[in-house]
């Protein structure tokens, strides 16, 4: 992964409606995701804006009022927008939405990860607490598995997949799909880096060894949330800035301010091919609490 930040394509949610009620759905593709056919008109231009910068070369309408979590995955990239309940597969070719799976009949879906042979996501219960995970095959779009799980921000690596919540960081073993482990930490998020479990907050890192839960404090690391990993470095924001760090000399290697016209960073990011693309808001504020608005 190379050191660079790109703001390029702008992924906004244009408002042209609201996904069907959870759990309710008017037709079902092969693949066995749902396909809305009746939407709730919502505040907002009825198409995305045309790109008016040189460096953004799509504007993809994502059929909800907010966007949300990203993930790539299959040739695919996959997203979760904010208060629908749908994970949604983009073609990357056509920059258009060809998939709307159901995440059930609870709460909207919150995060995303995404590897060559799995989809993980977290959904929220009816008043948006952490509730479960869901499984998605990458290949068809249909539901592997749900996991009873009060967890969210799911994090795959170093043969498990992670997620964190109010209990602490859990392990999941996708070989069952079931909770391996609750592990004991703080407010933090998970990442993985050469077959390392890091958990990064505001108040401190630590690494988690995955073959026996141990943990042990992390010095160095800056505070706030980690968004990727690669390359020997773990990318993080604490909404002011965006930095990496080292885990093996324990220095921060990068740390950069927003561009112009980008108040904070957000919580989402990708690798596509080589170059990290990060999510921001052009509205200051809570990154756990603000959408993202621009690539």
């Amino acid at each position: 992964m190379r050191a660079t930040v790109a703001l390029l394509v702008l992924l906004v949610a244009a408002c042209s409606g609201l996904a069907a009620p959870p759990g309710t759905t008017d037709s079902v593709s092969n693949s066995g995701t749902a396909a809305s056919t009746e939407t709730t008109p919502c505040l907002g231009p009825p198409n995305p804006p045309a790109p008016s910068d040189e460096a953004i070369s799509a504007a993809i309408a994502l059929g909800g009022c907010q966007a949300g979590a990203v993930a790539v995955a299959g040739g695919s990239v996959w997203m979760v927008p904010h208060l629908d309940a749908v994970a949604l597969r983009i073609d990357p070719a056509t920059n258009n939405v060809i998939d709307r799976i159901s995440l059930g009949d609870r709460g909207p879906g919150a995060e995303i990860d995404a590897a060559d042979d799995m989809v993980w996501a977290s959904v929220s219960s009816p008043s948006y607490d952490y509730e479960r995970l869901v499984r998605i095959d990458p290949t068809t779009g249909a539901i592997v598995a749900w996991v009873d799980a009060e967890a969210g921000f799911p994090v795959i690596g170093a043969g498990f997949v992670w997620a964190t919540g109010p209990d602490g960081l859990y392990r999941i073993d996708p070989a069952t799909n079931t909770v391996a482990a609750i592990i004991e930490t703080g407010r933090c998020g998970p990442i993985t880096l050469d077959g390392r479990v890091f958990c990064i907050g505001s108040d401190e890192a630590v690494e988690i060894d995955p073959t026996t839960d141990a943990v042990r404090p992390v010095a160095g690391a800056p505070s706030g949330s980690p968004v990727q990993a690669g390359d020997g470095l773990i990318w993080g924001v604490d909404g002011t800035s965006l930095w990496a760090f080292n885990p093996e000399t324990l220095q921060v290697a990068v740390e950069l301010q927003p561009p112009p016209g980008v108040a904070m960073w957000s919580l989402d990011a990708v690798v596509l091919d080589g170059t990290l693309w990060v999510a921001a808001s052009s509205q200051p504020g809570d990154p756990f609490r603000t959408s993202p608005d621009r690539l």
